[in-house]
């Protein structure tokens, strides 16, 4: 009788714990508001719960083995808006689709480059140099390599040799110490 008791009480307390640690998936499609394609690697989380997904190919995500409860699902990707919105989850599957609006606040001062972003130019960790078209259009020289000698720092025109008339000039940025024979990136604006 004593076995018989001890094994109902040791049921009860594993059916009790598995009433209490309910849990369900939330999941759904996230989509261009304007389009209606689906936007893949798409950022999803549960803010409570510091736990989320990314979309995939699709725009589809999955967040799993979500307690029962109401949390703040949010929504964020480069480009558009963030969306936070109220989720119960209070069943096995809770299907959840957002559709992003583009952000369209213009962006101010920004460099994008290999390293890294920034907002503005002075905080970069290396040399940027600007040269204005109207710099430039008051040097009398047969073409731009030439014309960008003496306005930038550090910047050496090596001319064409005579058998090759015509042929380019090679323009190095701080002499040609580096491991290969790399050029500067030139940014032509308008």
């Amino acid at each position: 009788m004593l076995k018989q008791y001890m094994l109902l009480c040791l049921a009860l307390v594993a059916l009790s714990g598995s009433a209490f640690a309910q849990s369900g998936n939330v999941s759904g499609k996230i989509t261009d508001a304007a389009t209606g394609e689906s936007l893949p690697r798409v950022n999803v989380q549960l803010v409570e719960l510091q736990r989320g997904a990314a979309t995939d190919d699709n725009g589809r995500y999955q967040i799993t083995n979500v307690p029962y409860g109401t949390y703040t699902l949010r929504v964020t990707f480069v480009g558009y808006v963030r969306v936070e919105q109220q989720v119960s989850v209070n069943a096995a599957n809770n299907v959840v689709d957002v559709a992003l609006s583009v952000d369209t606040r213009q962006l101010d001062n920004l460099v994008v480059t290999a390293f890294g972003l920034s907002r503005e130019e002075k905080s970069v960790g290396y040399a940027i140099q600007q040269v204005g078209g109207d710099a430039i259009s008051k040097i009398d020289q047969p073409n731009i390599a030439s014309a960008l000698s003496g306005k930038v720092a550090g910047i050496q025109v090596i001319g064409s040799a005579g058998s090759n008339i015509g042929g380019s000039e090679k323009i190095r940025l701080r002499g040609s110490n580096g491991l290969s024979d790399g050029q500067p990136l030139f940014v032509v604006d308008g």
